[in-house]
């Protein structure tokens, strides 16, 4: 039975390796080269540099908790918590490139929409970022007991920048750096603690 599932688990751990691969050549290589189409270009990029990574993480915590993989509890917070994180890190990524972008004419969600209304959809996205990231934790708990220190100290952070953002009445673009920020260090730094 043991062989069995981690078969099973490579076998997955393998069609995970291929649909990384796949996303990444339809991002970037003719002719498909999605990466000059502002839609599919956000969401492969989110898909290639966040979900499928974390997916592999998944699976194997997954295969060491012995529980069934798609039909977790915890699955769909956890991968809607791997899109919004690599989207709003990609939009990011646009903000800060986006007069060299201009420059050569590539596809840039600031050069396409105002800034304002990016700036609104990433506040919304980090919203459901943290929303579903504390649903997985939660029910995550039921599997493991050590995960609601990790739950009250993400909290403890967000409650720390939204304070200092209130009190300090820093600029609203500094809010929002100040902010992605802030969950990037939580999730790189202090969670895998």
């Amino acid at each position: 039975v043991i062989s069995v599932g981690f078969y099973l688990d490579s076998l997955i751990l393998l069609g995970l390796s291929v649909a990384h691969l796949m996303l990444f050549i339809l991002y970037s290589a003719p002719p498909f080269k999605l990466k000059t189409k502002l839609l599919p270009a956000l969401m492969l990029d989110a898909s290639y540099a966040y979900v499928i990574p974390l997916w592999f993480v998944y699976v194997l915590v997954t295969c060491f908790i012995e529980t069934a993989l798609m039909f977790n509890p915890f699955f769909i917070p956890f991968t809607t918590w791997a899109f919004c994180v690599g989207l709003r890190n990609i939009l990011r990524h646009h903000s800060a490139d986006r007069h060299r972008d201009k420059k050569i004419s590539a596809t840039n969600a600031f050069l396409i929409f105002e800034k304002r209304k990016i700036i609104t959809f990433i506040n919304i996205l980090q919203f459901i970022e943290v929303l579903s990231f504390t649903l997985f934790i939660f029910l995550f708990e039921t599997y493991n007991g050590l995960l609601m220190a990790a739950l009250a100290l993400f909290i403890l952070d967000l409650l720390f920048v939204v304070s200092s953002k209130y009190f300090f009445k820093t600029r609203w673009k500094l809010k929002f750096k100040t902010g992605a920020l802030s969950l990037n260090f939580f999730y790189e730094q202090r969670f895998p603690l």
